[in-house]
């Protein structure tokens, strides 16, 4: 049985990285990290334990494709991925709903699923190719490329979902997995 870590990074970075280390001894798969303003960075936090750690993965737990623009989702993984000689994995969605509202960002009737379905698609691209044009609902790019390259091929791209089935039919048709939240309501 494989095992995870989710952290809501909170404490001091040397607590959060000797944990990660700890992880990585014990043999867990992956270190997630919440992606969100109320904590500490996770990309920063994850690169600053890539060094201490051997076979553990890295990504967000979750990624937020209306705060963050997905190439730049897809140059900080590709980054991370070199890195750590191929641990980075990407699991999106549309966010933190509560969040949202406090950056009062209007995310009902935006169309989320499809938000993700073209955020997947922009993203897959930029990875494979470094480069992107792209001319979409939510996303439009000229002659955009990076250097961030990943060192696997592909680079896992997983979605998070919480509610409704409709998340987790269009992780089953697009993504390499899906990470589910149970919030007990």
């Amino acid at each position: 049985m494989d095992f995870s870590l989710q952290l809501l990074p909170e404490q001091s970075l040397a607590e959060l990285i000797e944990v990660i280390g700890v992880a990585d001894d014990l043999g867990f798969r992956a270190c997630y990290s919440a992606d969100e303003i109320y904590h500490k960075d996770m990309w920063i936090l994850l690169a600053a334990a890539a060094g201490r750690t051997r076979r553990i993965r890295f990504g967000p737990e979750v990624t937020h494709v209306i705060l963050r623009d997905p190439t730049l989702i897809a140059q900080q993984a590709a980054t991370l991925d070199e890195l750590t000689g191929g641990r980075a994995e990407i699991v999106f969605s549309i966010g933190n709903l509560a969040m949202l509202d406090q950056y009062q960002i209007r995310w009902q009737g935006s169309r989320p699923l499809a938000r993700l379905r073209e955020a997947h698609e922009v993203m897959r691209r930029f990875l494979a190719d470094g480069r992107i044009d792209f001319e979409g609902e939510f996303y439009r790019y000229s002659g955009l490329f990076t250097a961030a390259r990943p060192v696997q091929r592909p680079l896992p791209l997983k979605i998070g979902a919480m509610k409704g089935p409709g998340s987790f039919r269009l992780a089953g048709e697009i993504a390499d997995g899906v990470h589910v939240l149970l919030d007990g309501s």
